[in-house]
């Protein structure tokens, strides 16, 4: 199946890489409008004080299996599919590279793997059916703060911890928080 025809799939824009699952379950699109009332408004009527998009998240259910004998990105040229799939996702998290999800309804960017569910089980004992979960990240704009001051660096520390440059800081530059 070429990947034009794939339900849906994933493209690395920083290694210029399309990951294709083996199956493609359901899809499920998420997009949230933040509603806030105003307190102030009279009992009984029901003003909007400020409505805000939340960040989109679309989350794949996905299946691999060591079955299929094509070769996809996904696998990592590992000789055992599911696993190299898995081991994929994971870097992708763990790097918390953006990447692209296309599916027939849209093409989400700047999207981060958000979580990863996996499940091995009786029937399906040399691959995996799982849920993978993205959610879209989206830079602050700058609210001009009182100080005016600049962040030149910021770090995270992994849940390992490891010391890491924020992603923020290493896409949009220092100024960009």
């Amino acid at each position: 199946m070429q990947i034009s025809q794939q339900p849906a799939y994933i493209y690395d824009v920083d290694k210029r890489k399309t990951y294709v699952f083996d199956g493609v379950i359901k899809i499920q699109h998420t997009q949230t409008l933040k509603i806030e009332d105003d307190p102030s408004a009279k009992k009984g009527k029901n003003y909007v004080n400020n409505a805000q998009n939340e960040p989109d998240e679309i989350t794949l259910d996905v299946s691999m299996s060591n079955v299929f004998s094509g070769q996809s990105d996904i696998t990592a040229q590992n000789s055992d599919r599911a696993k190299g799939a898995l081991a994929t996702l994971m870097e992708l998290k763990k790097a918390r590279r953006k990447v692209q999800v296309v599916t027939y309804y849209a093409t989400y960017s700047n999207m981060l793997l958000k979580s990863i569910s996996v499940v091995q089980d009786e029937t399906n004992q040399y691959g995996w059916t799982g849920q993978v979960t993205f959610h879209e990240a989206v830079a602050a704009k700058g609210s001009g703060g009182s100080a005016g001051a600049t962040v030149s660096s910021v770090t995270v520390t992994d849940a390992s911890g490891g010391r890491t440059p924020s992603v923020l800081v290493r896409w949009f530059g220092a100024n960009a928080i």
